[in-house]
Parts: structure tokens; C-alpha cells; sequence
């Protein structure tokens, strides 16, 4: 009796041993590569979604390529990549014509590197390091106003593809002759015409020699105008100056 039970109780032992290495070897093994597969699919599927997205977004953006190559076009005409002064110096005369000014002059210098802004620090607010009165008994003082808020320095943005080796700003001088009213619309149309024009300065010389022949009274289209500014230069070298443009008189 005690050897069968002996023998009962080793083939359960090997039973269970069998299990236990079938599961070790065998069910474990596939439970990991079955768990790893459901971790990539997971993955791959999340991978999926995300680039029909940005597959949705390019076909949405394809179908509008004709506004987004006008948008280019219309930039590369602000900032072209060459000085372009002749087609500038053309648009010049149409538009003085338009406003009944003349140009006599135009005066492009070198071109200057571009330089990337640097934010000025803010200015810290001075404290009071006064000690306090020694009497026992201070006299009593008007609240002092508060003071003003110091101002912040506008914040900079720049982008590390404009450089100083492929992009410049043009130095121009431009002088027209007409009337004060013409003149201001010169210089308003100017800042909003095709090609990018930044004023830096604006002064007027009232003619001498032109009367209106009563009075020796100056006449109202006898004023020179002189325009400074900088037009600008996106390209992939710096432009070398060219022959400066002779104006029409």
C-alpha cells in the first residue's frame, strides 16, 4: 500500500513537473512575443493615424498650392533675391507719376550685412536705500505716488536661416519734387507698394528760385523731398554693388 501511494504521489511530482516546464518553456515564451506583437501594433497603429493626418493636411494643402504659390510669388516680390534697383527705380516713376511728384534722384549705397536683434535687457527698478528717521516721534508724510511701471523692451524674433551671408539691407536715398500733399502720398504708397521699403527718414527743401510770379510767393509744386529708407535682399550670397541708376529728370 505505502509503495503505491509512493508511486501515485511520483507520477503526480512528474506531472506537475511537466506542467511547469511545459509553461516555463513553452506557454511563457509565446505569452511575451504575444504580448511584444500587441505593444507594436499598438504602436504602428498610432504611427498610422498620425500620418493620415499629415496625409489628410498635404492633400488639403495641395488643393490650395495655386493660392500658396501666389502667396510666394508675392513675398519673393517684396524680398527679391537680387537688388532688382532698375524694376524698383521703374516702379518708382509710376508711382510719383500717380501722385504728381517727379523723381530726381536716387542714390542706392552698398549693401549692409544683416545683424540679428538682440533683446535689450529690462531696466531694473532702483530701490530706496534710505535709513529711517532717528526721531522718536515722526511727523506724519503724504503717501508718495506710486512709481510709473518701467517700460518692456519689445520682444525680438529671429529665425537661424536669415543669416548675414544671405541676407542684406539696401541703403536708398530717393528725391522727389512737387507739392507737400503729393509728396505725403509719395511716401504713404511707397510703404505699402510691392516691394518691401522701410523709411528711416523724411525732409523737405522748399525751392527759392520757384515763384508763382506775384509776389515772389513760392509756388506749391517747388518743394524737394528727400526719402531715406532700406529695401532688401533674400538670397543665397551676399549681391555685389552694381552701377547706381540714372534718375529721370
Amino acid at each position: 500500500m505505502d509503495k503505491q501511494r509512493l508511486v501515485i504521489a511520483g507520477v503526480g511530482l512528474a506531472i506537475a513537473l511537466v506542467i511547469g516546464l511545459g509553461y516555463l518553456f513553452g506557454v511563457q515564451p509565446q505569452l511575451t512575443a504575444a504580448s511584444a506583437a500587441a505593444d507594436q501594433t499598438a504602436t504602428i497603429t498610432s504611427s498610422n493615424q498620425a500620418s493620415e493626418v499629415t496625409l489628410q493636411k498635404l492633400k488639403k494643402d495641395y488643393a490650395n498650392i495655386d493660392q500658396f504659390k501666389g502667396q510666394l510669388a508675392k513675398l519673393q516680390l517684396s524680398i527679391p533675391s537680387t537688388r532688382s534697383l532698375d524694376a524698383l527705380l521703374a516702379d518708382l516713376h509710376v508711382l510719383a507719376a500717380s501722385t504728381g511728384e517727379t523723381i530726381t534722384g536716387f542714390d542706392p549705397s552698398d549693401p549692409v550685412a544683416y545683424t540679428p536683434p538682440v533683446s535689450a535687457a529690462a531696466t531694473p527698478t532702483a530701490t530706496s536705500t534710505a535709513s529711517p528717521s532717528p526721531s522718536p516721534t515722526p511727523a506724519p508724510t503724504a503717501t508718495a505716488p506710486a512709481a510709473p511701471t518701467a517700460p518692456q523692451a519689445p520682444k525680438t524674433t529671429t529665425n537661424s536661416l536669415i543669416t548675414a551671408s544671405n541676407f542684406v539691407a539696401i541703403p536708398l536715398t530717393i528725391t522727389v519734387k512737387g507739392s507737400t500733399d503729393g509728396a505725403i502720398a509719395f511716401l504713404g504708397e511707397l510703404q505699402h507698394g510691392p516691394r518691401l521699403v522701410l523709411v528711416t527718414g523724411f525732409s523737405g527743401t522748399e525751392d527759392k528760385s520757384a515763384s508763382s510770379g506775384q509776389g515772389g510767393a513760392a509756388a506749391a509744386s517747388a518743394v524737394t523731398y528727400t526719402v531715406k529708407g532700406l529695401v532688401y535682399v533674400l538670397s543665397g550670397a551676399q549681391p555685389t554693388p552694381t552701377p547706381t541708376p540714372t534718375p529721370s529728370k
